[in-house]
């Protein structure tokens, strides 16, 4: 995960996570799906989503991995800033994931 110079590690790792669920939601939103339906298809509580999203839950590696692996990206592309804006453009990756919702827009 990407490291943020002079900043405390723990605030580096808590600024890490709230990135990564930032990342999430905006590209959760762009499919549409619903918190309920991609927590359902990863595995997780709808609850475990929404403080992933909000940067309040501190996921396992494995996790992070998986969500990245759904949107064809990886755990530190999620973990960069505005990252989803490059893969929302990407309308190869939202269609892939359409598909995988049987999501039609």
């Amino acid at each position: 995960m990407p490291q943020l110079a002079g900043l405390p590690r723990y605030v580096q790792n808590l600024d890490t996570y709230r990135v990564i669920g930032e990342n999430i939601k905006m590209l959760r939103s762009e499919v549409p799906i619903t918190q309920l339906e991609f927590a359902r298809y990863i595995g997780i509580g709808n609850e475990s989503l929404s403080r992933i999203e909000a940067g309040k839950n501190r996921s396992e590696y494995a996790l992070v991995k998986a969500i990245a692996e759904v949107f064809g990206t990886t755990s530190d592309v999620l973990a960069t800033r505005d990252s989803y804006r490059y893969l929302r453009e990407s309308q190869e990756v939202l269609e892939r994931v359409r598909l995988l919702f049987n999501v039609f827009v």
